[in-house]
Order: structure tokens, then C-alpha cells, then sequence
């Protein structure tokens, strides 16, 4: 019998050796391989494997595994880890990268530092579960630092079956490959059943860096030439056309039939189960066994576990498994495991297996995991599926129950959520489930709510909740009753209180909270507490206190870890936005010491809190530092979006008030990109930088059609800081209307608002009404002015940004009598100047130099103006330079212009251009070609146009003329 043979793939060979070669110039990208099962996806991959080894490239192989009961956590990002160890060893790559080895130790021991070897020897019992998204930042970290020293190509094999975590691994780095020297090679067979991996698979192929690979049968002369490679010999005519008619272009079915027909099979099988039926028998008894037990395994197994499960002797089983081999069922990994020579053949093979074998077989592999690795995250889940596949229920329902807590305390909220759904489902199939998991139903429904809205499965849990309503395993009194309705509510994105109902949801808030505040203490109180907080904040601050500090004093006595931060955040927040965010910023940042156990993803949503605190209090640059460092904890947007989205949004707008508006609206992008919740935040953002810049004639239309989404967001006790950004945006496109009804909405007590959110609509408000004074009589803007004032006049807010306010407030409302003075405005600029807000710094400028004039104090005013225009022209704010030009004409006043390119619209962000995708597009305006750009660049002819292809894709052009005059508009080129 010849070696396995590949061909016909030539073409589909030579475009990932294409791919490899970019890689190797600086320019990476990812291959989707697809098609049918036994089309011949792992043979192409692994000659291309082959090649690029030779030619000195970093091939990582790992795979996905079929299991019946699920997935196992970070399973095929251990493999691939472990390939890496195979190939460079512990002490390479404890040189590329050692904090990251010493992180992703947790999910291969191997790789971390001896004493951390001998520390998790010692305490194998304490191994702690490997925090989710630090494991996954450092898979990138080690990935990027392989790729900066050789290229690198990671593959994955059999994606429809790889676990989610890894997945979200995938979705990271099928982009950042496109401008690093690393080549993604993924393997998909069709058709893609599962959900999420037919979601990484449409995501990696419409990536502009993405090559589709797509295998089809091979045509009869084609499978000809591999059954005769395969043979290796002469067959009889007859029997070659029947092979070949039977195997239909099947590249696998082909080589088995080949195998049969060597063997002397009387006749040919008709089907791949035929084969496996047949080999089977020749196989015995013996070799069945040890197959039959390999088939129920979760992936590739070691010989010393087959052992154990078969019940056999060594030597017994070491003959069997050269026989399997021998006869092409069974084939060595590089590991030094064995598996299956085809994922059919295993299906094949555990299909045939009777139900009380398999039974049997299950429970054995749970026992044999179970002796070997108690306290790993991975083993724990798959002696969990294994002993739910054996009937043993209770025993089950306990390992689901300790994997979710292995996961919470790692952060994988989508591995707790599915965890926690299969405890639910085997609760009644048990005596004492108590007892078997070590929790209560509240516990249950409780973390199971927290980790689902955490992970955004919603639905599944939802359905879980509905049916609890109902009271199958829970006393339902009043608060319990209450407590689901509530969760169920959230799930499903419901307003409070009865579809259908005649109540508002204010008013049932209030009901609830009046029942709430005095009940017993306990979970459910203190969690029912927390969520009718939350709704509290849109309309009553001050009861929204109340209903959080009842909840923060349970929580301290009956709640665990998680519980207890989420309430120190909901507490602090009614501080945080109403009284002193400065000061409540700092206190959640000295929690971090006793909240040390939890993982990067719980301990978050304090991170974010500390930087919309810090960004509120106009400690913009204190702001950026510490959402820089979160960020780069928290690694990619894929691994935790929605607390990466509230913190990149921070950050942006602390670079909106700092001036840095392009930096700004960079964070803009992957916010709006990466997580679908946050887009409407980030418009009012993308407002504000237009307002300022004078991004016309696009400011109108796109005015339209955001203001029904941020109108939305407007809370004015809790939520969203849209109402500023609205008012100003009316403002500046003449619809002084709009822009007056969003104030005159504004009732209630001011001191429950969040003035962080409401003061600047109201300053924006004063500054155009006031002006607007000065050139004609309003009776409905002098109203709202007095009006707004009045308001400021009750804002208890303590803040650096909060002084800023209300010194131009005061300045403003001298000006509307007619009685502002130059100190007035000194004073203004110098507390915006302070916390380095240079648009708002400018913007009094303009006001103390007209003050300055009209105390007839020329030099001075000039001298204001001059810096205003200044500071207008190195910000690119096109209206407040055109206000500083004319205003100084009417003066007589030469001001500098200053040449500049139209600075790009903010409302249509143009996908960033890498380095150099960049250096290519300079050299496409110079007029160069392809050829140019390659000998400039060194790099190939192919490698060039593919760069220009991707700039015309990121920029929308059609051809490289458009690419260049879009680039020019928008200010990639000067």
C-alpha cells in the first residue's frame, strides 16, 4: 500500500503557499478551507504544513473535536499551544513572552516557570481556573510576539466543532493578521450546522484579508491518478472502474476502497460503513474493544487511558492499537496520542455501538479523567458530559455545578450560562439536587441571570425564568414572584410592569420599590433590589439611592465575591453621577485589593465606572491612562465587548475634550465595530466632534437620523450623555425648536440628575441664547436662560469640569444682564484651560476679547482673539475660526491664515489604513505602479496589488484615481 496521496489540489496548494509567501514580506491573512466530509480539507492543509516547515515558517496545529455533550473550554487552544511547545520549547518561548506563557499556564502546566510548575504540583487541589479573557489576551500576545521573530501560521482544523472560546480567539486574530506576518488557516466541513462556528466562518470570509478555498470532488481523472499513487501497483481494469464509480470523487472513500481491494475483499463495499463494518470483523474482538472504547473518547487519546478504560494489559492493547493502525483506522499524532484516520470513521464506529456498551464506556472515561485531573477546568466539563452520556444524573448535575464555578471564576460567562442551563435541566432528575451541587435554585436562577446577560445569551435563560414563574421548583412568595418577573423582564428587554397595562413603568418601579425596601433579607431581596435601582435612576435619583444602598447592605451580608462588587459599582453610581464622580472614581479603584479573586471580566465593570467617574470630573488625561491600561488588559473588543465598548468609549471622549479629535474618533471606530449596543453613544460622540469641526453639509441628514436613537438614551438621572450632543447639534444646524423642547422635557428635581450628562446641554444652551440676545429680542430664549439658570443653581456636582461650568454659567448669565466683566471671563477660561479643555478655552477667549474691547482695552482683545484663532486653527474647528475671522475684520484685526486640508467628516469613518497600506497609497498618488510599488517596497508584484486592492476596499473607491481623491478628502494625504 503507497502512502496517502494527495491530488488534483494543486491550484488550492499553491494559493495558501501564496498566502504564506505575503506573510513572509510583513503581510499576513487568513484562509478558509471548506467543503464535505472525506473532500480531502486536512490532507491539502497538511501538505501545505509540510512545505512551509521546510521553507522555516512557524506551522501550530489544533483542532476542533465532535463531542456529543458539548464543548471542552480552551480545547483546541491547548492543542495548538502544545504544538508550539513540541516545536520551540519551554524556553524559547519563555523568551518571546514570558507574562503570557506564565498566563497560559493555567491551560498547559508546561508552560509556566519551574517554580510555578512546582507550586501547581504541590496544590493541585487550588489549580485556579484559567481567567478567560487574560488566557485569551495572552494567546494573542504570544502569537504576535512568535510572529515578530518568524512567521507564524496558525491552523485550526474542523471549526464547526471548536470550543467558544477559542472561537473568540479566532475572531481576533482573522483581522490582526492582515498586518502582521501571520497566516490564520481555518477548516470548515459543510454544510456549517453550528450557530457560532457559522458565524466565525461568514465573519473570516468576508474579511478583506480572507481567501475562500473551496474543495470539491475530484473529477474521474483526477481520482484515478490517486488510486493508482495510493496502490501503488497495477489494479484489474474492472476493479478500478468500480472503485472509482463507488467513490464518486470522494477522496477518502476512494483511498479506503483502495485499502479493501489490496486486502482482497470479495467484493467491494458499497459504503464508507460498509468499510468499517468489514474491518471490524477481520479486526476481532480484541482490537473492537479498544476502538469501540477510543470512539466514545473526547479527542485524541493517550494508550495509558485506553488502558484503563478497556481493562486490559498493556502489551494486550499495544497489539491492538498496531493493528487499528495497520489497518488504517487508527493513526499516531504528532503528540503521541492516537485518533481516528477520518472523523466518519469515528462517528462510524461509536454509532455501532450498543446502548448499554456505550453506557459503560462513558462511565469508564469518566472515572479514568476524573483519577487523573480533578481540579481542571476541561476534565471537570468532560466528565461532566461523559457521565451525563452514562445516565448517571446526580453525579452529572454536580460536575455542570462545578464547572460553572471553575468558569465564573476564569470569567467565561458563556461556558457558566451553559453549565448552569444543564444543572437546571437535570434538577428534577435527581433526589436531592441541593445536596448533588452544592447550591439552592435561587443560587441557580441567580448566577444563571448574572452570567447570561454577561455573555448576551438571553434567550435560552429566558425561557429558563419563564418556566420558574410557573413555580415547578421554587416557593413562589411575593418577592420570589417578584424577583423572576424582574430577571424575566431584563432578559427579554421588557419596560417594567405588565404587557398590556395601564401603569407606567415609574409607577410600577415605585410600587415595586415601596414592597422591596421592606423585605426579609437574602438574594433574591438584595438582587430584586439592584434591579429596580437600575430602572429607579431614569426617573428618581434619589430613590434609586435608596433602593441600591438597602441592596449594598445585603450584599455585604449574603452575597458572594461577584455579588458584592456588582453592588459596591450600583451603590457608588447614584455618588458617582449626582455628587462627587471624582471621589467615587478613586474608591472603586482601592476596592481592587479586596476583590483580587475575581477575574478580568467581572472586576471590569469597575474599571469602566472608573473611567466614565474620572471623564466626568474633567480629568481627561487621568482618564485616558487608566482606560489605556484597562484596555490593554481587557486585550480585543471580541473578548469582553460590552465593558471594552463603555471603556473605549471613555476614552474617546476624554480625547473629544482634549482636542484630539482624530484619536478620538479611532476609538469611535472600534467601538462602532465591535459591539452593536454602544452605536448609538458613540453617534453622539461622532455630534459632538462634527459640531465643533463644522462637518457640513452632512451635519443635517445625519442629525436626523441618529436623534431618534439618542432620544432614546436620554435619562437624566442615570443614563446616557446624549442630551448635550442633541442640543448642540440643533443648535449649530438652526433648529432652535428641537433644540428647546429637549430642555423644556427637563423636570423633576435637579439634584436627582446626572449632571455630568444634563450640564453640558445646558451650557451649550446658554452660550447660544445668550448670544442670541445680543442680536434680538427673544422673550422665549430669556426664559430658558433664567430658567436654566435657576436649574445650575441646585447642582450639588464637585468636580474640576463641574468649576469650569460654573464659572462660565456665571459669566454667561452676567452677560445676559448686560453686567459680565473681563474677570468674569479671566475666570472662565482659566478653569477650562485647567483641565485642558482648549475648544471651550477658545470659546471664552472669543467672549473675555469682546469684554476686553468694550472696556476699551484694544491690545488685550486682540490679544485673546489671536489666541482663540489659534487655538480654533490647530484644533481644525472650522466655526469657531470663521466666528474669530469675522470678528476680527469687524475689528480691523489681521489674523494668520492658516493652510490646512478640509479636515475629514466624522460621520463617515473610513476603515483605518495600516502602516503600510499607507506607504502604498503615497506612492499610488505619486502615480506609481504595481511593479513600482514592489521594487520601492521589496516586496513581490502579488504582495502590491494586494495592498492596493485592500485600500480600495477600505476606502470604497472604485479605482485608484477615486482611492486617491477620497484619501485626499479625508485627510490620509496632504
Amino acid at each position: 500500500m503507497g502512502a496517502r496521496a494527495m491530488v488534483g489540489r494543486d491550484a488550492e496548494l499553491h494559493e495558501l503557499r501564496l498566502l504564506a509567501a505575503g506573510a513572509r514580506e510583513g503581510v499576513g491573512g487568513a484562509a478558509v478551507v471548506t467543503g464535505e466530509a472525506g473532500i480531502g480539507k486536512s490532507r491539502l492543509i497538511a501538505e501545505f504544513a509540510a512545505a512551509e516547515r521546510a521553507a522555516g515558517m512557524v506551522v501550530v496545529v489544533g483542532h476542533g473535536v465532535d463531542l456529543t455533550g458539548g464543548h471542552l473550554p480552551f480545547a483546541t487552544l491547548s492543542e495548538s499551544l502544545r504544538d508550539a511547545l513540541r516545536q520551540l520549547g519551554v524556553e524559547d518561548l519563555g523568551r518571546l513572552a514570558p507574562e503570557a506563557c506564565r498566563t497560559l499556564g493555567s491551560l498547559v502546566p508546561e508552560l509556566s516557570a519551574p517554580s510555578e510548575l512546582r507550586r501547581h504540583a504541590e496544590r493541585a487541589d487550588l489549580t485556579p481556573a484559567p481567567d478567560r479573557v487574560a488566557v485569551l489576551g495572552a494567546a494573542i500576545h504570544l502569537l504576535e510576539a512568535m510572529a515578530a521573530r518568524r512567521p507564524v501560521c496558525w491552523v485550526v482544523e474542523d471549526v464547526q466543532w471548536v470550543d467558544p472560546q477559542t472561537l473568540d480567539l479566532l475572531r481576533v486574530m482573522g483581522p490582526a493578521a492582515e498586518s502582521r506576518p501571520l497566516v490564520l488557516v481555518t477548516s470548515f466541513r459543510t454544510p456549517v450546522l453550528e450557530p457560532e462556528a457559522a458565524a466565525v466562518l461568514s465573519d473570516l470570509v468576508s474579511r478583506a484579508n480572507a481567501h475562500p478555498v473551496r474543495l470539491v470532488r475530484l473529477d474521474e481523472a483526477s481520482a484515478r491518478r490517486q488510486l493508482r499513487r495510493v496502490v501503488g501497483a497495477e489494479l484489474d481494469p474492472a476493479v478500478e472502474d468500480r472503485i472509482l464509480s463507488l467513490g464518486e470523487g470522494l477522496p477518502l472513500f476512494v483511498e479506503h476502497l483502495a485499502h479493501e481491494a489490496r486486502v482482497g475483499t470479495s467484493s467491494l463495499p458499497e459504503s464508507l460503513g460498509a468499510i468499517v463494518d468489514g474491518r471490524l470483523r477481520r479486526l476481532g474482538s480484541r482490537v473492537t474493544a479498544m476502538l469501540e472504547a477510543a470512539a466514545v473518547a473526547d479527542g485524541p487519546v493517550a494508550t495509558t487511558d485506553l488502558t484503563r478504560v478497556v481493562q486490559a494489559q498493556a502489551a494486550e492493547v499495544d497489539q491492538a492499537v498496531d493493528d487499528a493502525v495497520t489497518a488504517r483506522v487508527l493513526e499516531p499524532t504528532e503528540a503521541g496520542r492516537l485518533r481516528f484516520v477520518h472523523a466518519l470513521v469515528k462517528e462510524l464506529v461509536a454509532s455501532r455501538l450498543p446502548p448499554t456498551r456505550r453506557r459503560r464506556l462513558e462511565r469508564a472515561w469518566a472515572e479514568t479523567l476524573e483519577a487523573a485531573s480533578p481540579a481542571d477546568l476541561a476534565t471537570v466539563v468532560a466528565v461532566a458530559h461523559h457521565r451525563i452520556a452514562a445516565g448517571d444524573a446526580e453525579e452529572a448535575l454536580g460536575g455542570f455545578a462545578r464547572a460553572a464555578r471553575l468558569a465564573a471564576r476564569g470569567g467565561d460567562s458563556r461556558l457558566e450560562t451553559s453549565c448552569l442551563l444543564r444543572v437546571h435541566e437535570l434538577w428534577g432528575a435527581v433526589r436531592d439536587p441541593e445536596a448533588a451541587c452544592g447550591m439552592g435554585m435561587v443560587d441557580l436562577i441567580y448566577h444563571l441571570c448574572v452570567a447570561a446577560v454577561a455573555a448576551e445569551q438571553r434567550e435560552a435563560v429566558a425561557q429558563v425564568v419563564a418556566a420558574e414563574c410557573e413555580g415547578p421548583h421554587l416557593e413562589l412568595d411575593a418577592i420570589t414572584r417578584l424577583w423572576l418577573t424582574m430577571r424575566l423582564e431584563q432578559l427579554e428587554g421588557r419596560p417594567p410592569g405588565t404587557v398590556g397595562s395601564l401603569r407606567s413603568g415609574e409607577q410600577t418601579t415605585r410600587e415595586r420599590a415601596t414592597l422591596l425596601l421592606e423585605a426579609p433579607q437574602g438574594l433574591v431581596a438584595m438582587d430584586a433590589l439592584q434591579l429596580a435601582g437600575r430602572e429607579a435612576r431614569r426617573f428618581d435619583g434619589a430613590l434609586a439611592a435608596r433602593l441600591h444602598r438597602r441592596g449594598w447592605e445585603m450584599a455585604r451580608k449574603v452575597g458572594g465575591a461577584r455579588a458584592r462588587l456588582r453592588s459596591e459599582v450600583f451603590v457608588g453610581f447614584d455618588h458617582l453621577a449626582r455628587v462627587e464622580p471624582l471621589a467615587e472614581a478613586r474608591r472603586l479603584m482601592s476596592l481592587e485589593d479586596e476583590f483580587a479573586e475575581l477575574p478580568l471580566a467581572d472586576w471590569s465593570i469597575v474599571l469602566e465606572s472608573v473611567v466614565v467617574g474620572l471623564v466626568d470630573a474633567g480629568c481627561y488625561e487621568e482618564a485616558t491612562v487608566q482606560a489605556e491600561a484597562a484596555l490593554r488588559r481587557l486585550q480585543d473588543p471580541a473578548l469582553s465587548p460590552r465593558r471594552y465598548a463603555g471603556i473605549a468609549l471613555g476614552l474617546a471622549s476624554a480625547r473629544v475634550e482634549l482636542g484630539d479629535w482624530a484619536e478620538a474618533e479611532r476609538w469611535l471606530e472600534v467601538v462602532e465595530s465591535s459591539y452593536a449596543p454602544a452605536r448609538a453613544e458613540a453617534a453622539g460622540l461622532r455630534l459632538r466632534i462634527a459640531v465643533r469641526r463644522g462637518s457640513q453639509p452632512e451635519l443635517p441628514s445625519y442629525l436626523d437620523r441618529v436623534a431618534p436613537d439618542l432620544d432614546r438614551e436620554l435619562d437624566f438621572v442615570g443614563q446616557g450623555h446624549g442630551l448635550a450632543d442633541l442640543v448642540a447639534a440643533f443648535y449649530a444646524v438652526g433648529d432652535v425648536d428641537a433644540a428647546r423642547r429637549r430642555l423644556d422635557a427637563l423636570s423633576g428635581d435637579p439634584r436627582d440628575w446626572w449632571f455630568a450628562a444634563v450640564w453640558p446641554a445646558v451650557n451649550a444652551a446658554a452660550r447660544f441664547e445668550v448670544a442670541a440676545q445680543a442680536r434680538t429680542t427673544d422673550a422665549v430664549g430669556a426664559r430658558l436662560v433664567t430658567r436654566l439658570d435657576a436649574l445650575c443653581a441646585r447642582f450639588e456636582w464637585v468636580a474640576p469640569a463641574a468649576d469650569a461650568f460654573r464659572s462660565e454659567q456665571a459669566a454667561l448669565l452676567a452677560r445676559s444682564r448686560g453686567t459680565d466683566t473681563v474677570e468674569d471671563w479671566v475666570r472662565a477660561v482659566e478653569a477650562w484651560a485647567g483641565i485642558g479643555r482648549s475648544w471651550d478655552e477658545a470659546v471664552c477667549r472669543v467672549r473675555l476679547a469682546e469684554t476686553c474691547s468694550l472696556a476699551g482695552d484694544r491690545d488685550r482683545s486682540v490679544d485673546e482673539l489671536r489666541h482663540a484663532h489659534a487655538i480654533a486653527c490647530r484644533l481644525g474647528a472650522g466655526p469657531l475660526e470663521r466666528e474669530v475671522q469675522v470678528l476680527g475684520r469687524s475689528w480691523g484685526v489681521s489674523l494668520p491664515t492658516v493652510g490646512r486640508t478640509e479636515p475629514r467628516s466624522t460621520l463617515t469613518p473610513l476603515t483605518p489604513l495600516t502602516a503600510r497600506e499607507r506607504q502604498v497609497l503615497e506612492l499610488v498618488a505619486d502615480g506609481s505602479t504595481n511593479d513600482d510599488v514592489a521594487r520601492i517596497l521589496v516586496i513581490s508584484p502579488k504582495t502590491a496589488s494586494v495592498h492596493v486592492s485592500r485600500i480600495l476596499a477600505k476606502l470604497g473607491a472604485g479605482n485608484r484615481t477615486e482611492a486617491v481623491a477620497i484619501a485626499r478628502r479625508s485627510g490620509l494625504l496632504p
